[in-house]
């Protein structure tokens, strides 16, 4: 009876705190599609207002330094290691004890940030010249005086940062989630109306305004927690401590990732300030589907994975891995096939607008096909990074992230005087794979064994299907939506719903046991 008993107790905890993280998970999922919903709104505005002009592409090249700066003093700290050190301290001494810490590490961050701010200002201009080398003067002098203005945002985004991560700690999701639409609605308004008085500038100065309001909310909600701030650095605290030696691994491997970014704008400034645009707005557009497809389901499976790796329970650690995997497959597969069949169309709706120009269109349609292969590659290097995380290795990810930065850089390097924005593109694709390729590979010496056999098999079962839906889409859109639609929103639109639900039943039809057990494990 007692060992009835305890299970019973053990199973309504479990329910009970599934109780409770569903509705986090659920706002911090809309926060998230909101993001991203006016993440695409904010790249059409922008697009809209100065296309691919030079002035744009000193923003931009601008806009690296401050974004380098957050990611790697903050963003790193707080994604990897100071939610679980809070929660750890709140647990064991109480809320007094979280805020002291709190405010040792906030105060930390900001004046290291703010010291990094105050040397990237004092030389500003040499870091331009070795992200950008290609900018002609006039644009040069633009890029270096939109940075110096952007350089406030990194301030107030650590802080904001750390808020987040304060607040996520106790369990207040819906100020963090709201703060990144507040950031993105400010470079929209930006964009519409404050570029009208200021030009470029004014979605400089719409940056900053966005980090503040990203900051304000949160605060708002700190207030009412009655955080109490102290003008403390206790860097002897072992917590303290605990925090920064957690977040070093993570700070490399952001690194290398913000690398990866630069060295796009480094090369394609040596072409033209068309490309430097071009890239950005290729980049933005196929990284949508790896946040939506490789971001929200590691994301999600992450907490599965850890629990049953840290029980012991490997079996089911690498079938529930396994299924992961060739979910991200049955996603990411046609998502490639149906950007491929309508990227034509999907340019053209997003960016063609006011400044856009059709041949600047054609330029981003022509790198977005070469990025391609990075939508798998990045979806799948989400999933297999965070089964490393889960067997505790930090490590093997970074050396992954550092590894594409290399050959990223080599083949750019070696290539870009024969082939031009090809090689950049086709760079970055390489990378991304490769990249993958060493996280497969490690997994061996994991002793993490994943049947890539029938992953191979469900692959090119996939890459079928998928090519039966390509035809269906063309076949639609040359018989029907071209004679009988005129509005492209709409055409788009009625391409992507057929293209969709052609792949769903086609998949159903052939695969039916794959395709039951696919829907079963994305319902969980």
């Amino acid at each position: 009876m007692p060992e009835v008993f305890d299970r019973s107790h053990i199973m309504m905890k479990q329910i009970i705190q599934y109780r409770k993280i569903l509705p986090a998970i659920s706002i911090v999922g809309l926060g998230f599609i909101f993001a991203r919903l006016t993440g695409i709104i904010k790249t059409i505005v922008i697009a809209n207002q100065f296309g691919t002009s030079p002035e744009i592409a000193a923003y931009w090249v601008a806009f690296r330094i401050p974004d380098l700066l957050f990611n790697l003093l903050a963003g790193a700290t707080l994604s990897a290691a100071f939610i679980p050190v809070f929660n750890k301290i709140v647990n064991e001494e109480g809320n007094q004890a979280g805020w002291e810490l709190s405010s040792s590490i906030v105060n930390i961050l900001t004046t290291v940030t703010l010291i990094f701010c105050i040397i990237a200002f004092i030389f500003t201009e040499f870091l331009i010249n070795i992200i950008a080398p290609g900018l002609n003067q006039e644009i040069n002098i633009l890029a270096i005086q939109l940075t110096r203005i952007m350089l406030v945002s990194p301030i107030f985004f650590c802080v904001s940062g750390m808020a987040t991560g304060i607040l996520n700690g106790k369990n207040h999701f819906i100020a963090p989630a709201i703060a990144p639409t507040i950031y993105n609605f400010s470079i929209i308004f930006g964009a519409m109306y404050l570029s009208n008085s200021f030009g470029v500038k004014g979605l400089a100065f719409s940056v900053v305004i966005g980090s503040i309001g990203h900051l304000l909310i949160q605060l708002f909600v700190l207030r009412v927690l009655h955080m109490e701030w102290k003008p403390s650095f206790n860097f002897r605290s072992m917590y303290v401590k605990e925090v920064i030696s957690l977040a070093l691994p993570r700070t490399i491997g952001l690194a290398a990732n913000q690398i990866n970014l630069i060295i796009f704008i480094l090369f394609a400034s040596k072409i033209s300030e068309e490309s430097i645009n071009a890239f950005n707005y290729a980049h933005m557009f196929i990284m949508l589907p790896v946040a939506l497809i490789g971001m929200s389901v590691s994301i999600a499976i992450f907490p599965k994975i850890s629990s049953l790796f840290i029980l012991k329970k490997y079996k089911e650690f690498h079938e529930y891995a396994e299924k992961t995997i060739n979910t991200i497959i049955f996603l990411s597969i046609p998502a490639m096939v149906g950007i491929i069949a309508l990227v034509k169309p999907m340019t053209k709706l997003i960016f063609e607008h006011g400044q856009f120009e059709p041949s600047s269109t054609i330029l981003v349609q022509n790198i977005v096909l070469l990025f391609i292969p990075i939508i798998f590659a990045f979806s799948l290097t989400e999933i297999f990074s965070r089964i490393y995380y889960a067997a505790m290795d930090t490590k093997t990810p970074v050396m992954a992230t550092v590894i594409s930065v290399i050959i990223n850089l080599l083949i750019c390097s070696f290539t870009i005087e024969k082939f031009g924005y090809q090689s950049i593109a086709l760079a970055g694709s390489i990378a991304a794979i490769s990249e993958l390729t060493f996280l497969i590979y490690c997994l061996k010496k994991k002793n993490i064994i994943i049947n890539y056999q029938s992953i191979l098999v469900d692959s090119i079962k996939v890459l079928i299907i998928s090519f039966g839906m390509y035809l269906i889409i063309q076949f639609t859109d040359n018989m029907i939506i071209r004679k009988y639609l005129v509005n492209e929103f709409l055409s788009l639109f009625c391409l992507i719903l057929f293209g969709i639900i052609s792949y769903f039943v086609l998949f159903r039809i052939c695969f039916k046991h794959k395709y039951n057990s696919i829907i079963h494990f994305l319902k969980e």
